[in-house]
């Protein structure tokens, strides 16, 4: 049966290659890429016509060969699927979305499709074995835990050009008192060089095929040139469970963190999270993020600034191509202010766009962009009014992955700010360049 396959798929790339390829891929060209290796350049050379080729088995089983070699299994097992749907006993096609199934990390799928394939007669000694191997690793896997530590490391040097986020103008007039207020030079939009630096570790034991606990740590900090009193720092923790079934994933836990401005300590914060992802199909997700969080400034001048905040995200992220990810996403919370903010609790909602894709095997792009808006329930007494803000942001860049663990990202962050209250009225632009090494 395999060989009459082979003789098939053999015939019909000839009658392409000398007809219907004139006007599209080269699938000769395809098939030398992958022989020497180049999978990414395959895919790069074959996706664009997926749309018009899809189903032709020999363009599909290239296709599918390349995505699954260049880091994609998911659109793997999308492409490899619709090949079995027309011929079930390709056996070489059903090892290869077993793998991808394994590399995804679905071992109970990926286990039941290599089962599969040991059961054909006749069947290749280099497919039987690779097959075995497969399963041999997948029952380690299911008799023991898997513990997986990753991290990073990154430094950055950028230019703030408003470190205080402030108004940029003065006097601001105050209804309320009533009277003109000069703000002091100090407390203006204020520009500055800087440099940053952070760190990130992740240990993921993974105690079966459906359960995972993690616990996980993060520092970030901040020094100016100049205003060394808007230097930062800040240390994170986080952790809790996940548990996968099928197409849904469930991630929960707590987290909590401690900053310090200008050397001391200024506020904590704790938190718990759940966050639920639906994957529809190999091209998209659904996903759903409940989070409550508290934040406790330190200085008793402060403590009436304090909050209890509750949101909920809902959101929708698609892969197209294996290259390319967009996501969408809706906010909407509120905000308690036990210790009598002078402008009360807020409700806000928001939404966010994002575009991530890769460019070259080395390079990638992304962008994002958002907008939120809060309403205040206290009527501001300097300002006679409940204070109505909206919020954008938007930040972009580039990624050059230059070595197997190193990369450079050059980005851009813009944020503004507008208020009926003129003290939060400012917008800020943050350049900087990003040297980060993972492991």
């Amino acid at each position: 049966m395999i060989k009459k396959i082979t003789l098939v798929l053999c015939l019909v790339g000839w009658l392409y290659s000398g007809v219907a390829l004139a006007e599209g891929p080269d699938l000769d060209k395809a098939q030398a890429m992958l022989q020497e290796g180049k999978y990414a350049e395959a895919y790069s050379l074959l996706e664009p016509f997926e749309f018009e080729k899809s189903g032709d088995l020999t363009f599909d089983y290239l296709l599918g060969t390349a995505a699954l070699n260049s880091g994609n299994p998911s659109k793997a097992t999308f492409i490899f699927e619709r090949i079995l749907a027309q011929e079930p006993n390709y056996v070489g096609v059903r090892l290869d979305m077993a793998r991808a199934y394994y590399e995804m990390g679905d071992y109970a799928r990926a286990k039941i499709e290599f089962e599969t394939v040991i059961v054909f007669e006749n069947l290749p000694p280099d497919l039987k074995s690779a097959a075995d191997q497969y399963l041999a690793a997948i029952k380690q896997l299911e008799a023991g835990a898997k513990t997986i530590l990753a991290g990073y490391i990154e430094g950055t040097v950028g230019r703030d050009n408003n470190v205080n986020s402030s108004p940029s103008q003065t006097p601001i007039f105050l209804p309320g008192v009533p009277m003109f207020y000069d703000m002091p030079v100090s407390s203006l939009k204020t520009p500055d060089k800087y440099l940053g630096v952070a760190a990130g570790l992740e240990v993921n034991h993974q105690s079966s095929n459906q359960v995972s606990f993690y616990l996980g740590a993060d520092l970030s900090g901040r020094g100016y040139d100049s205003q060394t009193s808007a230097n930062t720092g800040t240390v994170s923790g986080r952790f809790g469970v996940n548990i996968s079934e099928g197409a849904w994933l469930f991630r929960t836990g707590l987290n909590g963190s401690t900053s310090q401005q200008h050397g001391l300590h200024y506020y904590d914060t704790d938190g718990a999270n759940l966050d639920v992802r639906y994957q529809i199909n190999p091209s998209n997700q659904l996903n759903a993020s409940g989070q409550l969080m508290r934040l406790h400034f330190v200085d008793p001048t402060l403590v009436a600034q304090n909050y209890e905040q509750s949101s909920l995200t809902l959101g929708w992220m698609y892969a197209y191509s294996g290259v390319t990810v967009l996501t969408l996403s809706a906010t909407a919370g509120s905000e308690q202010a036990p210790n009598g903010r002078s402008d009360g609790g807020k409700r806000f909602t928001g939404v966010r766009a994002g575009w991530q894709s890769s460019l070259t095997e080395t390079i990638g792009a992304f962008l994002s962009v958002g907008v939120q808006r809060s309403k205040y329930d206290t009527q501001n007494s300097l300002f006679l009014v409940n204070r109505d803000d909206k919020f954008y942001d938007l930040s972009a860049g580039v990624t050059w992955g230059f070595a197997q663990v190193w990369s450079l990202r050059p980005q851009v962050a813009y944020t503004r700010s507008e208020s009926n209250v003129a003290f939060n009225n400012y917008n800020r632009t943050d350049l900087s360049l990003n040297l980060r090494r993972s492991f």
